[in-house]
């Protein structure tokens, strides 16, 4: 029995030693973490790092903002015009009232896609010049759209596309187009002309088909004035005139009795092509 008590109280002498070390160790860790805190760490921490290029962002957005310093530096934007590193510091006052310097950096980064400024349908006009497709990206950098596919805005037609954009920093997006190249509008009131210093033209397209087509040789009314009538009809981008020739000059020339074809090429709303004459709308003839 005597053994057994022994061995019993020696025991329990360990595991009050476990506990008491166990309790002392606990204390010093407290009492560590409270002088580290006092006396050591550091009042500011950042929280970011990597900044996107051109983006707005203020100082302290990228630190905490501890409630025991007073923070000196003013909240400026920070530069992100340039790719890469860019340091930075803040000076406060630390809960000791102290000066101090918390120096850090940012890292400028460009991490998203260039945005294809367009519709996934485009309908253009014949002879349209260009798609006028456009590529813009946070890096303000010019990028020129590479674009995969044949298609020809000189003929009517539907062609599909693919447009790709990619930035120097290596972000690469792509769209898929369809275009759809159509027969351009024309005005049915009003009057096609132009001047050249040979002679003055001017078409004038009617209700019911109905067209008339005027050349005067002298610029000026009633003193040569070739004057031709007839039907018209549009196929795609062509204006067709099947026109009578007459005429009210002084030298009184003969009328054609044989209608005329004239084919005609309509640009735009506004113009109008015949060989080398370019047409504009007027409401006005000459």
């Amino acid at each position: 029995n005597i053994g057994c008590d022994n061995m019993n109280k020696l025991k329990y002498n360990k595991i009050a030693l476990f506990m008491l070390i166990t309790i002392v160790v606990v204390f010093i860790t407290f009492i560590g973490i409270i002088i580290y805190i006092l006396f050591f760490k550091n009042d500011l921490k950042q929280i970011k790092t990597d900044v996107e290029i051109n983006s707005k962002v203020k100082l302290f957005s990228v630190i905490n903002k501890p409630r025991n310093v007073s923070i000196i530096t003013k909240n400026t934007g920070i530069d992100t015009t340039t790719l890469g590193v860019q340091r930075l510091k803040i000076e406060y006052k630390n809960k000791f009232n102290k000066k101090e310097i918390y120096n850090f950096s940012v890292n400028i980064v460009d991490t998203k896609k260039p945005v294809i400024e367009s519709k996934n349908e485009i309908t253009v006009d014949v002879y349209t010049p260009t798609l006028g497709i456009k590529v813009n990206d946070n890096s303000k950098e010019e990028i020129k759209p590479i674009i995969k596919g044949k298609y020809d805005l000189n003929n009517i037609g539907e062609y599909k596309i693919t447009v790709k954009a990619t930035d120097s920093s290596g972000n690469t997006s792509s769209k898929n187009i369809s275009i759809k190249v159509v027969a351009p509008k024309y005005k049915t009131t009003g009057y096609y002309s132009v001047k050249t210093d040979e002679a003055w033209y001017s078409i004038a397209l009617r209700d019911n088909d109905y067209v008339e087509y005027e050349i005067n040789p002298c610029h000026g009314m009633g003193c040569g004035l070739f004057y031709m009538d007839g039907r018209y009809k549009v196929e795609e981008n062509k204006l067709i005139l099947n026109i009578d020739q007459h005429t009210d000059d002084t030298l009184e020339r003969e009328e054609e009795t044989t209608p005329t074809e004239m084919i005609m090429v309509i640009k735009d709303e506004n113009t109008i092509i015949y060989n080398d004459l370019i047409f504009t709308y007027s409401d006005k003839q000459w």
